[in-house]
């Protein structure tokens, strides 16, 4: 059994106990749909800048350079974040703030924390 902190909570992980869809992070799953939506918006131009479309959704200008690399995330670390099985200690704000997301995939899973 191990305590792992998890943004403001702990969380008790027990050896051998799977990750269940109960560990679904409605605040990470909505960054990572955010971080998609101005990929789409700025390839599809309908938003011509990345000022552009914080302003339109009400997001400051820093945040959503920092989001937009998250719009390039493996299509498995998405899915794993819809279903809940993201690591423990994958947060909304160690994703949005604390990783400088490599462009290889397979460097994502290792810097994030997920199986490689």
């Amino acid at each position: 059994m191990t305590v792992k902190r998890r943004g403001h909570e702990m969380k008790i992980i027990i050896g051998g106990q799977s990750q269940q869809a109960s560990n679904r992070d409605p605040a990470l799953i909505r960054l990572v749909a955010k971080a998609h939506l101005l990929r789409l918006h700025l390839e599809t131009g309908k938003a011509t800048s990345i000022k552009e479309f914080a302003q339109a959704h009400n997001i400051d200008h820093a945040d959503a350079k920092r989001m937009l690399p998250l719009g390039f995330l493996a299509p498995d670390i998405v899915e794993a974040i819809l279903l809940g099985q993201q690591p423990l200690d994958l947060t909304t704000l160690a994703l949005k703030n604390g990783y400088k997301l490599p462009i290889p995939w397979s460097d994502q899973r290792a810097q994030l924390g997920f199986p490689v």
